[in-house]
């Protein structure tokens, strides 16, 4: 198996998937929204951010499944192989991995769309977001592989693909 990718480059994958898949989309179509309908509030954003989590848990998976990369990871020249051999995860692994990441933040933006119309406590989503932070974090003291609880869950290792 190759040698496992740094924390920073998993982190810049990460955050570059992030910037093109959510953020960038998200605040576009939230500032076109906002310019038709002013008042329409916290709600519409939080249920734009459940939309936008779960086209990226769609768009990490079908990455995962098929190339076994993100563009973030290919721009990072690292990939996600399976633990046991480095093979590609291809079918429930990969879309497991993908899930147990993102379903946190389709859980915490629900979360705060019934905290706006005061369904939930604002301890809710907070708390998912702790979890979340939780997942992410692992791989910082996990030995040997580094891996975060979503790659625990799904049995992956992220590596070096150069």
């Amino acid at each position: 198996m190759p040698p496992l990718a740094t924390r920073w480059r998993r982190l810049l994958a990460r955050v570059i998937d992030y910037v093109l898949i959510i953020e960038i989309p998200f605040n576009v179509l939230l500032w076109i929204y906002e310019r038709i309908h002013p008042a329409a509030g916290y709600v519409w954003s939080s249920l734009l951010g459940v939309i936008f989590w779960l086209v990226y848990i769609g768009y990490d998976g079908y990455m995962l499944t098929t190339r076994g990369r993100t563009f973030g990871k290919q721009w990072m020249k690292i990939r996600v192989g399976m633990l046991d051999d480095g093979s590609l995860p291809a079918g429930r692994p990969g879309w497991l991995r993908a899930a147990t990441y993102g379903l946190p933040g389709v859980l915490a933006d629900a979360g705060w769309a019934l905290w706006a119309i005061n369904v939930l406590p604002a301890l809710f989503p907070s708390a998912v977001w702790v979890l979340w932070l939780i997942n992410v974090l692992w791989l910082l003291w996990d030995k040997p592989y580094a891996q975060a609880l979503h790659d625990k869950v799904a049995k992956t290792v992220v590596v070096s693909a150069q």
